[in-house]
């Protein structure tokens, strides 16, 4: 989710849907599913304290209109989704599973 007003979601969303009708006419408005974006650290915040199907419950419900600009770690979710990790990062191919993909394409042999 974008850490702003809801003018800015607004605008996000409607220069999305008209460059999708005017570069990409094949989409469809059946194909223009609700996103959420949101910061690094509410990631990271989001994954020290849920469960894998709690991270679905979260992004599911912040993409509806009722939490609408909602942070990930604010929407009311259940207990049993709930899991306080106390190094969730340790393995952290077993959080973000594609994290293999995306290092394997990074060469962190060169220097910044």
């Amino acid at each position: 989710m974008l850490m702003g007003s809801g003018a800015i979601y607004d605008k996000v969303y409607r220069v999305a849907r008209e460059l999708a009708l005017t570069k990409e006419p094949r989409i469809l408005p059946k194909d223009q599913i609700p996103v959420v974006f949101c910061q690094v650290s509410e990631w990271e915040g989001i994954l020290t304290t849920t469960t894998t199907e709690g991270l679905s419950f979260a992004i599911k419900a912040a993409a509806t209109e009722k939490y609408d600009g909602w942070m990930l770690s604010s929407i009311p979710m259940p207990e049993v989704l709930r899991k306080r990790y106390r190094y969730p990062f340790r393995d952290l191919n077993a959080v973000v599973p594609w994290w293999h993909n995306f290092r394997s394409r990074l060469d962190l042999s060169k220097d910044a």
